[in-house]
């Protein structure tokens, strides 16, 4: 068997590291020159409308620069999703556009990225005053990325268009569909992250709504399929509240209270709950502190 002489292992274990520490300089040279561009995009933000065009022109040549330089790294990716929110904040949109469709063509297995451009496609209708062509991409993204964050969020966001623009037919529609939506993705999860988000969402949009009622049933759903969650005791306390002082019906709070503790009688709130529905039984109709 031929053995290497030390000094050989001395000379490679020198070239791996020169190589390490080449990759590791490459990185960070292109995370430093993101962060540049990104603040100098964060500055013109501030005030947009009194920058002038040399500034927007220098941050748009830092984002190709990078883009150019360090292709096929990370950094790329995140590069071009900068630029394109940088062109909506210049409102060149359809350079935006073509940048976020570009990720689409550059990184089709990277979901998450996929669910964020999308939404950029959409805003970029918005900011263009497009809301026709913003709703269709909207829309889009709650049908091509169902379980992402992002999706789960955009019912609220399209029912809190129409309740800036003071909308109020369509904001209540928005709603409402934000409901039918939410309801069949906490069906189709039960149990899991997933379902308990919806089953808040669904809560939230009832008070948007002001429909107590509906409100009160979701928020018992929400405490009886998910009794660990650290949000318990504030939704328990929620739905006394919306019982008593929007429905004056202190034997609702006392009847979801007692629900609660037969279907969980060892939970850690058990003595505290007890304590409350013998003091609403006694006939108090004030907010238990």
């Amino acid at each position: 068997m031929r053995v290497f002489p030390k000094k050989i292992f001395d000379i490679l274990a020198v070239i791996v590291l020169c190589l390490v520490l080449s990759s590791c300089s490459k990185e960070y040279n292109a995370e430093r020159a993101l962060w540049k561009a990104g603040r100098h995009a964060r500055d013109i933000a501030k005030n947009p409308d009194a920058i002038p065009p040399s500034e927007y022109n220098r941050t748009i040549e830092e984002y190709k620069t990078i883009i150019n330089k360090f292709s096929g790294l990370g950094i790329e990716r995140d590069a071009r999703f900068g630029l394109g929110q940088f062109y909506i904040l210049k409102k060149d949109y359809e350079a935006a556009r073509r940048e976020f469709k570009e990720i689409f063509r550059l990184y089709p297995e990277e979901k998450g990225l996929l669910a964020s451009a999308q939404f950029a496609l959409g805003n970029s209708y918005e900011k263009e005053g497009v809301w026709e062509q913003a709703l269709i991409e909207y829309r889009k993204l709650i049908e091509d990325f169902p379980n992402s964050n992002l999706a789960l969020q955009m019912p609220i966001y399209i029912a809190g268009y129409y309740e800036k623009q003071r909308e109020e037919a369509a904001r209540e529609k928005a709603f409402r569909d934000a409901v039918q939506y939410y309801q069949r993705i906490a069906s189709e999860n039960p149990k899991t992250e997933l379902g308990y988000s919806a089953e808040n969402l669904i809560v939230f949009s009832y008070l948007k709504l002001g429909d107590w009622e509906k409100a009160v049933e979701a928020l018992e759903t929400l405490v009886i399929d998910y009794p660990k969650s650290r949000a318990v005791a504030q939704n328990l306390k929620l739905a006394s509240d919306i019982c008593i002082k929007k429905l004056d019906s202190p034997e609702k709070t006392v009847s979801i209270y007692e629900r609660f503790i037969s279907e969980n009688p060892n939970h850690p709130l058990s003595d505290k709950i007890k304590e409350r529905i013998e003091v609403l039984k006694q006939g108090a109709k004030d907010v238990i502190k």
